[in-house]
């Protein structure tokens, strides 16, 4: 009894692994899209400041990965033989796909935020980089960019990207005066 118990947890187990992985591999091309394409609406529009991750595009890199591996897993699951060619190949998959992306996530680094520059924004250290893996945050106008805005940077650019272009550094400052006198009450 205890064995029939066991081996249908394990293929509960493998079912959700496949459900997880198979998300994974839709969402890794959806995600990539969404990043690049919120970058360049956000360049069309000339917005006063927006977010842009570096590594996300890069991330449709493992979409084979992951594609692949869920097709394991539901060998696996099905109690399908995996043939050692698959799984050697799919490890190969993993050390072409890593060198990939270390070879792609800087070049893509690199052309992006010159573009960016390019267009005439600044990278804005006071409010980027509260943890790793989070967005920078790029202002038209340098004035915008306020060291004490960090405790609410989120709110600050949310509000800067629906000003108008002629948005002066002053009512960036009452605006950022508004937001941390409300921070300081919560």
């Amino acid at each position: 009894m205890d064995d029939v118990q066991s081996t249908t947890m394990d293929r509960v187990k493998l079912f959700c692994f496949f459900a997880l992985f198979c998300v994974l591999t839709l969402l890794l091309p959806y995600a990539t899209f969404s990043e690049v394409s919120q970058v360049s609406t956000a360049l069309g529009e000339h917005v006063l400041a927006f977010r842009e991750r570096s590594f996300s595009p890069s991330l449709v890199l493992a979409t084979p990965v992951f594609a692949v591996l869920t097709y394991l897993l539901w060998l696996r699951a099905t109690h399908t033989q995996v043939s050692d060619r698959l799984l050697s190949g799919w490890f190969k998959l993993c050390g072409v796909t890593l060198v990939l992306m270390l070879i792609a996530t800087p070049i893509y680094t690199y052309l992006i935020e010159h573009h960016i520059s390019a267009q005439g924004y600044t990278l804005c250290s006071a409010y980027g980089r509260g943890t790793i893996g989070s967005a920078d945050i790029w202002v038209a106008n340098e004035s915008h960019c306020i060291k004490e805005g960090f405790p609410v940077r989120n709110e600050l650019v949310d509000w800067l990207s629906q000003q108008p272009s002629d948005t002066s550094a002053q009512q960036v400052k009452q605006k950022l005066a508004e937001l941390l006198e409300a921070d300081s009450k919560r």
